[in-house]
């Protein structure tokens, strides 16, 4: 992908801050560098679905150059409920998704946007997004899905999916094996690696000796 000048990256995901998680603290630390190379972002996401904590609607940090759309939604223990059964989950967390940022992104579009799905959920809103809007794709992987029981017509709209991105980063060598061997194309793969913040995780012979 070729690079693009004063992009607007618009972030799809259906968990952010200040619900807690894996993926959570990635974007935490992913927002806060982009933050930091002064480039402008836009995060499109739900109130927190697993955690009773509460959000505002809209945030926005003029200095850090970054707004915050957290759209209200069923939580409870809903997700981990559907997380096996994945025709569920996907109405569960990806049409909401898709409509509320394709109404966001039309009030965006004089802008260089850069869809970026965080999963395989928001990756269907990110497909249909460059479909409508032919903004390029970036989309996070965060798990190899190996446990997940996906149809053979599931797996095809995943690969019809993720071979319309034009970059997927995933985090483990088992996750990329698993993506090509569904015929995701090799050149848009790449492994990403989660930072780690030494201010709040210490080695543990430190944190002894503290």
């Amino acid at each position: 992908m070729a690079p693009i000048k004063n992009p607007l990256i618009i972030h799809l995901s259906p968990f952010f801050s200040p619900n807690i998680g894996g993926v959570e603290t990635y974007l935490d630390d992913l927002t806060s560098i982009i933050s930091k190379n002064h480039l402008t972002q836009t995060v499109i996401t739900y109130s927190p679905l697993t955690s009773s904590i509460t959000a505002r609607f809209y945030t926005h940090n003029q200095k850090s150059k970054i707004t915050i759309f957290r759209f209200p939604h069923l939580g409870g223990n809903l997700f981990h409920r559907l997380e096996k059964k994945p025709f569920l989950n996907f109405l569960y967390l990806t049409p909401y998704l898709f409509i509320v940022s394709f109404f966001i992104t039309l009030f965006k579009l004089r802008r260089n946007i850069v869809f970026h799905a965080h999963g395989l959920n928001s990756a269907f809103a990110g497909y249909l997004l460059k479909f409508i809007f032919h903004r390029p794709l970036i989309v996070n992987i965060y798990s190899s899905y190996d446990s997940v029981p996906f149809s053979p017509f599931f797996l095809r709209i995943i690969r019809m999916v993720l071979n319309q991105a034009d970059y997927i980063l995933t985090q483990s060598h088992d996750s990329l094996g698993l993506l090509k061997s569904i015929g995701i194309d090799p050149h848009k793969l790449d492994l990403y690696r989660h930072w780690i913040n030494l201010s709040r995780f210490k080695p543990l012979s430190i944190q002894n000796s503290s």
